[in-house]
């Protein structure tokens, strides 16, 4: 009984996904108007009888994400014979949002409160039962960005021809307008979007424009001047265009002869004619130029000696050793002392300090730091070389130009602030509290002392207005560490910074010492019984703490040492 029960509800799901094969998705638009609006899926009832939606489902795929929920019909929802249904977001109804202000007519049928129906041109979209089986698609699980069914900015509309749901999108089921076609249309969208009637709209006929045209080889992207009707492209040095092969779009309806996709000689000027779907035509001329060479520039030269770069915009190939890598990018330089480093902004590449690498790209400035963007080319010639060495300079001359994206290193410069905000700090060695310079923890992080002196090595950066020391690891932060005399004689310990212990140094006289954090906790208590003491420090935790000496004599001596 049990299995005749199931069996006749698998009867009765099957045989309403049958009827609902004669239910697809018929039209979907991406606006232009505020917010991006109108949004909407229309979903036709294609067969000779009324069809209960109940249950039924609109998905989405966001970016290339899986297919989920955008709007399940909940209630009872009978859609007739041959009409169709509009499903869009709740703002499709707010002030400035209203059908009327895209004078389209409002639909017979319409839902408006499908909050999640509202996806940009690169989002595919779903129909599926109760169980989430697709029965009918537009677009893939694929972000859709370049794909066929890109309708940014645009639409797309089932041919009449297509009356049969396919879980399968195929693109040529679909009249698909060019991204971007509603640019600018949001007042009139009548000649285009039909919501609610499942025909194609009336698409002005004179539109004989090429919309865009791509070429493999291009540097970058094409120039297209519709009132002169002229498109410009530029390809990359060294191609040869005797025979290149162009990607090209048309307004809706349109024609193009010699058509997209078959191979050109672009030695000369190449004629095109667009034919509007009135039969009127458009003569186009598209123009191909080869790019100049690359020159091969040095980062001093790439510097300039000055505020900006002169090569502001241009490519360029240049070369250097990596001497420091953060996450969005890299430091090279090319020889020692001033102009001879750069920063690369490159998010692709992961080169290791040492690498000696050869680069192609844009010589830029961001806001006041030059740099090289937007890598085309990226070689490793050689790895693990000796970096240049790191310019020795007061913290008055790390503010010069000169240094920017130069290894600098500073010498017994006092920490004036421990804490200037963002991770940094502030140290100085000249004259006035004017000549300081800010240590900033992009690569790493350090928690200073105030009016403690410190060598400080790293790659000089330009930001926010200020120039500033990054060093990269803690072998870039040395404490230059003070001795608390007693009457005694100099107490000290060493290696400082410490790793797994330190020795005690002139411990004479000395009854005990202690061992304690920055805050003053206690952390051990040691006996001096011999000349010779170690203590292990390889359980502490990183960070600053107190050597304190007592002697027999009452006095006591304190030393700080760095553990790492």
């Amino acid at each position: 009984m049990i299995k005749k029960l199931l069996f006749t509800l698998l009867i009765v799901v099957s045989m309403s996904n049958l009827f609902a094969q004669g239910i697809i998705i018929s039209e979907i638009a991406d606006g232009t108007a505020s917010g991006g609006y109108p949004k909407y899926v229309e979903l036709t009832n294609t067969t000779a009888t009324s069809f209960d939606l109940n249950g039924y489902k609109i998905l989405k795929s966001s970016n290339g994400d899986p297919f989920a929920d955008a709007y399940v019909f909940s209630a009872s929802f009978m859609l007739p014979a041959g009409e169709s249904v509009v499903v869009a977001n709740l703002d499709n109804v707010t002030a400035g949002h209203m059908w009327s202000d895209y004078s389209l007519t409002t639909p017979t049928y319409v839902i408006h409160d499908a909050t999640n129906v509202n996806g940009n041109g690169d989002d595919a979209y779903a129909f599926a039962d109760a169980a989430g089986t697709v029965l009918d698609s537009y677009g893939t699980e694929t972000d859709g960005t370049g794909l066929a069914w890109e309708y940014k900015d645009s639409y797309a509309y089932r041919n009449a021809s297509v009356t049969t749901a396919n879980a399968t999108f195929i693109a040529s089921e679909w009249t698909i307008a060019a991204p971007l076609t509603l640019v600018g249309l949001s007042a009139d969208l009548s000649p285009y979007l039909t919501p609610g009637t499942h025909a194609p709209a009336a698409v002005a006929t004179t539109d004989a424009n090429i919309l865009t045209f791509s070429l493999a080889e291009q540097k970058s992207p094409a120039t297209i001047d519709t009132t002169a009707a002229t498109v410009t492209i530029e390809v990359v040095n060294g191609t040869v265009v005797t025979a290149l092969v162009p990607s090209i779009t048309v307004s809706m309806g349109a024609t193009i002869s010699p058509d997209s996709g078959v191979a050109q000689d672009y030695t000369a000027p190449v004629s095109y004619v667009v034919t509007a779907s009135d039969a009127s035509t458009k003569n186009w001329t598209v123009t191909v130029t080869i790019a100049a060479p690359t020159p091969v520039v040095t980062i001093y030269d790439i510097q300039g000696q000055g505020a900006a770069t002169a090569y502001d915009g241009m490519q360029v190939i240049t070369n250097g050793i990596v001497t420091a890598t953060s996450g969005s990018g890299y430091w090279i330089q090319d020889g020692t002392g001033a102009w001879n480093g750069i920063y690369v902004y490159d998010n692709v590449n992961t080169p290791t300090i040492g690498d000696d690498i050869t680069i192609e790209g844009e010589a830029a400035e961001y806001y006041d730091l030059t740099q090289v963007k937007n890598i085309t080319t990226y070689t490793v010639n050689s790895s693990s070389n000796t970096l240049p060495v790191a310019e020795v300079l007061t913290t008055l001359d790390c503010n010069d130009e000169m240094y920017e994206s130069v290894l600098v290193q500073v010498e017994e410069a006092t920490c004036i602030n421990a804490d200037a905000g963002y991770g940094m700090w502030t140290v100085n060695n000249g004259a006035t509290t004017a000549d300081s310079v800010q240590i900033d923890d992009v690569m790493f992080q350090y928690t200073p002392m105030i009016n403690e002196k410190y060598n400080v090595t790293g790659v000089m950066y330009y930001g926010f207005g200020a120039s500033k020391i990054l060093p990269r690891d803690a072998d870039d932060v040395e404490i230059i560490m003070g001795v608390n005399q007693s009457v005694e004689a100099a107490f000290s310990v060493y290696p400082n910074p410490a790793v797994n212990e330190i020795n005690l140094v002139n411990v004479k006289n000395i009854e005990y010492v202690t061992v304690s954090d920055i805050t003053g906790k206690l952390i051990a208590n040691i006996n001096v019984t011999s000349e010779n003491v170690k203590i292990n420090t390889s359980e502490l935790e990183a960070g600053m703490y107190i050597v304190s000496a007592f002697y027999n004599n009452g006095n006591v001596s304190t030393v700080k040492f760095l553990k790492k």
